[in-house]
């Protein structure tokens, strides 16, 4: 039994193509398939469909959707977004993953995110802040506050924080 390299090819290129265009399902007919694959093969079986669901594994918008993750703080002073900011203002260094998918430039004062603001959610409370910096060793999902932004959030005992935020 000899199978038809190009008809499998063309098959598992057709299932690839889907998956890449966000298709969220394929039906197949199986006696297509089994011909196209093996030729001079008859199905005994009949047609049957086969209903595939296909993940659409693409990530989330660094720019819309909810995102949770770690909250910290720290001393603030001039961000990559160009401004000075001070401990007293209500501010964020948003993560360094989600951050890079703003630059469209290698400048990143000019990132559209800089100057956006997030609604952030903490054991102790939620605050509206305004993107002035990067975090670099922050993981998605995760943002370094003002000392006054985290203080509406959590206790500066704690250091470490979850919390929860989405795009204001």
């Amino acid at each position: 039994m000899l199978v038809n390299l190009s008809s499998l090819l063309t098959f598992i290129t057709t299932i690839i193509l889907l998956s890449l265009s966000g298709a969220r399902s394929a039906s197949i007919s199986t006696t297509k398939v089994i011909n196209s694959l093996i030729p001079n093969v008859n199905s005994t079986l009949g047609d049957v469909n086969i209903s595939a669901s296909i993940k659409n594994s693409k990530k989330k918008s660094a720019s819309s959707g909810s995102f949770s993750g770690k909250g910290t703080f720290y001393m603030t002073g001039l961000g990559s977004c160009g401004e000075i900011s001070k401990d007293t203002d209500l501010m964020v260094a948003l993560n360094k993953p989600q951050m890079e998918e703003g630059w469209g430039t290698k400048n990143s004062n000019k990132n559209p995110l800089c100057g956006r603001y997030i609604m952030a959610h903490g054991p102790k409370g939620s605050v509206k802040v305004k993107v002035l910096d990067t975090c670099p060793p922050c993981a998605e999902g995760s943002l370094d506050f003002s000392a006054a932004a985290y203080a509406k959030l959590g206790d500066y005992d704690d250091g470490v924080i979850k919390i929860t935020w989405d795009w204001a």
